[in-house]
């Protein structure tokens, strides 16, 4: 099992800077604010007023994607508009991979949120992005590609996601 790169990892966080691991078997940017955005290192939550996390709501199968109802705190006493929400792949632990049915980041595919979709989140305020009535087509997605080889090795593994967002912050 390969280490994570350093591009891998600095991809991997982003305001609020959390980390999810998802057990498988498989934009108001209006005219007054001040932006936001943030990256992290990948390895745990740093002390930040917007926090990201999610996890995947059921397992995966080579081909498709689930959708990831993310959670956004925000602990400021502003408004944000986010207008983008990434995702990577950080690292994958498959205890089932073998010399012969191997398993890493390549099997794996993202989504980010959908261009042109804008999350308003109130000031001191959490919520996942289905109770922000965000069509569930657009939310962040994490799948797994159908190779045209035996997968057997990727089943029951985990990945490690990060997030990255951007927006800004509403008086």
């Amino acid at each position: 099992m390969r280490r994570p790169t350093t591009r891998e990892t600095g991809l991997a966080v982003g305001l609020g800077t959390l980390v999810a691991v998802v057990l498988l078997w498989f934009h108001g940017c209006g005219p007054v604010g001040r932006s936001i955005e943030a990256t992290g290192n990948g390895s745990s939550g740093t002390s930040s007023s917007f926090t990201i996390s999610g996890d995947v709501s059921r397992s995966i199968s080579p081909g498709e994607l689930v959708a990831l109802d993310l959670r956004l705190d925000n602990t400021t006493d502003l408004d944000l508009t986010i207008d983008r929400i990434t995702v990577a792949l950080v690292a994958v632990d498959a205890p089932r991979a073998d010399a012969d049915h191997p398993c890493s980041v390549a099997d794996f595919e993202v989504k980010h949120l959908s261009g042109g979709v804008v999350v308003r989140l109130p000031a001191n305020s959490a919520n996942n992005l289905s109770g922000l009535a965000v069509p569930e087509e657009t939310w962040p997605a994490v799948g797994m590609v159908n190779q045209p080889v035996n997968q057997d090795g990727c089943k029951g593994a985990s990945l490690t996601l990060g997030y990255e967002a951007r927006g800004v912050e509403m008086p």
